[in-house]
């Protein structure tokens, strides 16, 4: 599906004029994600097979290409075993390349889906997903590391792998607010996503919940705390809903994003 952002309606239309909701425009985002899951994990598991024939530790013995695989999560053990595959062996050198490389492409991907496509992408927001994939290359490069010197195990390799891929959600996140705000948006609201676990408040690390964010009433925008920064960081699966003034000259009035997509179909 091809979709840009319609600045002056406030929605995302498709090739035909045919208005695209929030709700559909997260549903892509997830698949995306998912698919990045599958590839940082395959690159994951296809480094440890490597590792284990070329550079074993000493001591405990070097686990099989199967019990490494019975590591990955079994949703996805199937087309991560399709995909390492077709990659083959990975060195620690490709895997550290690769893992950047994908990296920058999944925030990059997010920006541009929030934006509503490249010609909607601004210098600011490159700046802010070059940013955000930077400070991710940091720790994937530091990861690369430990799992050279053995600090990490396989199994913790993979677990750490994937959460890089589900970091770019708040890329998204945060994309979509750059865009209310530059579109006027005055009030939003967090959502609690019904099919996910929540985070409770951490006050060791000093992060909020979810549960206590999500509000029913509108706030105003800059109020709200970004997706990200609540307990469960990277993996908060909540979204944020935005209301703005009409787009009607003079309007007391104000509308969600969702109503907007109503009436603009």
């Amino acid at each position: 599906m091809k979709f840009f952002w319609d600045a002056e309606r406030g929605v995302y239309v498709d090739e035909r004029g045919r208005t695209v909701s929030p709700a559909a425009l997260r549903k892509i985002q997830a698949e995306s994600e998912s698919n990045h899951v599958v590839e940082l994990v395959a690159l994951a598991v296809a480094f440890a097979i490597w590792r284990q024939v070329n550079a074993p530790l000493g001591g405990a013995d070097p686990l099989t290409a199967e019990e490494i695989f019975a590591l990955v999560n079994p949703d996805i053990a199937k087309q991560v075993r399709e995909r390492v595959r077709s990659l083959g062996p990975v060195s620690s050198r490709e895997y550290q390349a690769r893992m950047q490389e994908q990296i920058t492409l999944s925030h990059n991907v997010n920006a541009v889906l929030a934006a509503g496509g490249f010609a909607a992408m601004t210098v600011g927001v490159w700046n802010y997903v070059a940013a955000r994939g930077r400070n991710e290359q940091i720790f994937a490069v530091r990861l690369a590391s430990e799992i050279n010197r053995g600090a990490v195990s396989p199994a913790q390799a993979i677990n750490r792998t994937s959460m890089y891929a589900e970091a770019t959600y708040p890329t998204f996140a945060g994309t979509t607010d750059k865009r209310e705000r530059a579109a006027g948006t005055i009030e939003a609201r967090r959502i609690l996503d019904p099919k996910a676990e929540h985070c409770a408040r951490d006050d060791a690390r000093g992060t909020p919940g979810c549960p206590e964010l999500a509000s029913a009433d509108y706030e105003p925008i800059q109020d709200v705390v970004p997706i990200g920064e609540s307990t469960c960081r990277s993996r908060c699966r909540c979204w944020i809903e935005y209301r703005r003034e009409s787009a009607a000259a003079g309007a007391a009035a104000v509308q969600t994003t969702e109503q907007q997509t109503e009436q603009a179909a």
